[in-house]
């Protein structure tokens, strides 16, 4: 069993990794899980919503008995190395700047079938 102070101890320790890392400072800690939806790898995501979950059953009795403590620790430990870990928004930017250079690789593979098609054709 897992004592309520130590469960929510964890979960406000994320709810601040939250607020400072990915700048979602409304709600609990269910609540900006969601929010995070695109932020976050689903592995990540998964972690973060097992300790909101964990920290909710840390207030009743029966519930709080079904979570198990090493997989708690490693959860909220797989999300705090995540979170502390590269800068996000160097990691965003970086995936943003991916798309874009596909994007424009796309558009001039498809220039160039149009000038192919057009010279083939007699246009050009």
């Amino acid at each position: 069993m897992i004592p309520r102070s130590h469960a929510t101890a964890l979960a406000d320790r994320l709810c601040t990794l939250f607020a400072d890392r990915l700048h979602l400072r409304r709600g609990p800690l269910d609540r900006r899980v969601a929010q995070a939806r695109r932020m976050l790898p689903k592995a990540v995501r998964r972690d973060a919503a097992f300790v909101a979950r964990a920290a909710r059953q840390a207030g009743h009795p029966k519930l709080e008995a079904q979570v198990d403590p090493a997989a708690l620790h490693a959860a909220h430990d797989r999300v705090v190395a995540y979170l502390e870990g590269e800068d996000l928004r160097e990691r965003q930017s970086l995936a943003r700047l991916r798309r874009v250079a596909g994007l424009v690789f796309n558009l001039l593979i498809v220039l160039a079938l149009v000038i192919v098609v057009l010279r083939w054709r007699g246009f050009l």
